[in-house]
């Protein structure tokens, strides 16, 4: 038929007639329809414009505010090579800005920096910004003191690089005080490590990792020379054998367990971030894993379209994280209460991190296992995960604070915003 037409009911011809209703060409008819189809799609296109210019999903990853302390340690680096060592041509030189500038960039648990300095004339104490712990993901402040030590570690790798010698004093007011680290501040020589180089690049790879190319046992043997504290163990899983394939099982379950608790996923919702933008902390979309044509996409999809992020985290740890992974890696203390020795595990982490950065390698923090383990404490009741911990055990005398992997990779990653200076600092 070339006409669709509106018939009428000939038994109501006794009733009073209506005018007929003109009949509808099928070309207009499809003409108003595809008018009002491109209508929807102009809608959806503005609002996928529209998120993207909220989201940044055009823009380069490392844009914004977040990364001016990122760009402040380049511009460093830079200006104290070329004037060779000497205290001019930078602000950061020589001053106790210059260390922090170099912790700023320290990893820290989803991103949170939970550090605030207190600047005095030749000291820096370093203490833990309370408000921003993890909450129901770290009862116990185990990834928070762990954090602080990354952060502690970075003032003393990049030291070099501000031509600062320093002296450093973990918890100088005994192990329960507030200061959990005291940094003295001498004249330096000159040199610019490689460690404080490295700083600038390094990063956390959340992305797939190059199965078939195993880690040899001399680097290891290399990464091992990194634990400078007895009270600090290094325990190597490779993913092919009977423990690291139960640490890859246990690592699954406890990321199944966390994100079905609704506290834990509000927690760690806290920190969830989407493009970079204006944020200076917390986890944002293109630094977890994604290749970059699948993170601008992902940044312009409307909320409410693009699933479900915890379980996606679900599956990347599954079919990515401790799939692909041809090394794990935990370290150990003596007690979980111990704040000293939770402090220099994040020091070992945070050297291991820089140091493998410089060999090449990809690492990122798997702790699903023992953040389920802390939770269940605090909640008093029977532990899955605590249980694959203690079946993974191998030193009576130690228990594990962290958990990670390892292995080379062809992602590209970007880096995480961060507070600046000022944000952290009170004279």
């Amino acid at each position: 038929m070339g006409e669709w037409t509106v018939s009428r009911n000939n038994d109501d011809d006794d009733k009073p007639k209506r005018k007929a209703a003109k009949p509808v060409a099928r070309r207009s008819a499809l003409k108003t329809s595809g008018l009002a189809a491109a209508g929807v799609l102009g809608l959806a296109a503005a609002a996928i414009g529209g998120r993207a210019y909220q989201t940044g999903a055009l823009n380069a990853f490392d844009e914004g505010l977040g990364f001016e302390p990122l760009r402040a340690w380049k511009a460093q680096l830079a200006a104290f090579k070329a004037a060779k060592g000497a205290k001019t041509g930078s602000p950061l030189t020589g001053n106790a800005k210059g260390l922090i500038a170099a912790g700023l960039l320290a990893a820290s648990p989803h991103n949170s920096q939970p550090w605030k300095f207190i600047i005095r004339d030749k000291t820096i104490d370093v203490l833990a910004d309370d408000a921003r712990n993890l909450g129901a993901i770290d009862p116990r402040r185990r990834e928070m003191l762990i954090g602080l030590g990354c952060c502690i570690e970075n003032m003393v790798l990049g030291a070099s690089a501000v031509g600062i010698t320093p002296l450093l004093n973990v918890f100088p007011d005994g192990p329960e005080g507030a200061t959990i680290a005291r940094i003295t501040i001498y004249d330096g020589t000159g040199q610019v490590s490689k460690e404080a180089e490295a700083l600038a690049r390094r990063q956390t790879d959340r992305g797939p990792y190059v199965v078939a190319r195993q880690i040899d046992s001399k680097i290891l043997t290399a990464l091992d020379a990194l634990v400078s504290s007895a009270s600090t163990k290094l325990i190597w899983l490779r993913a092919e054998t009977d423990a690291g394939k139960r640490f890859a099982a246990a690592t699954i379950k406890a990321t199944a367990d966390f994100i079905a608790d609704a506290e834990l996923v509000a927690a760690s919702d806290k920190w969830m971030r989407l493009g970079p933008g204006s944020h200076s902390d917390g986890v944002t979309l293109p630094t977890v894993g994604l290749p970059p044509l699948m993170t601008r996409m992902a940044l312009m999809v409307p909320k409410g379209l693009s699933g479900d992020p915890n379980q996606a985290w679900l599956e990347m740890t599954r079919d990515v994280h401790v799939a692909t992974a041809p090394q794990f890696g935990l370290i150990t203390v003596p007690s979980l209460d111990d704040r000293e020795s939770l402090v220099e595990a994040g020091r070992l982490w945070q050297r291991l991190h820089v140091q493998a950065t410089i060999m090449g390698l990809s690492v990122q923090p798997l702790n699903q296992l023992l953040e389920m383990a802390d939770r269940d404490a605090a909640l008093t009741r029977p532990s899955p995960a605590a249980t694959s911990l203690a079946g993974l055990a191998t030193l009576s005398d130690s228990v594990f604070a962290f958990a990670f992997r390892m292995g080379y990779s062809r992602s590209i990653t970007n880096p995480s915003p961060r507070r600046g200076i000022t944000e952290v600092t009170a004279a």
